[in-house]
């Protein structure tokens, strides 16, 4: 099992001290190429996301928008994690 941690980059922005509460998702590089178990996934980073990302804004002006942002943001780093997993995966795979 691999381990992906989530940072939350907006929250890094706002509060360095912030970004040290993760979340930590772990799987398997071999079932990256499943589009299942890859959608699974991403609905367990969107869920870790939001997790971190609520607290940061609770009680702000416009907080459930710059909530959803700090949440897309988020999963898209996360995202080009796995993306570059499976590409390494692939390459391992090719030699």
């Amino acid at each position: 099992m691999t381990r992906l941690t989530l940072i939350a980059i907006a929250a890094f922005i706002v509060s360095p001290s912030l970004a040290l509460a993760d979340e930590i998702i772990e799987y398997d590089r071999s079932k990256l190429t499943d589009e299942a178990y890859t959608d699974h996934l991403r609905e367990k980073i969107k869920s870790a996301a939001r997790k971190e990302c609520r607290p940061l804004y609770r009680g702000e002006l416009f907080s459930e928008i710059k909530t959803r942002q700090c949440v897309r943001e988020t999963v898209a780093v996360a995202m080009a994690e796995l993306d570059a997993a499976k590409q390494t995966r692939f390459a391992e795979a090719a030699s």
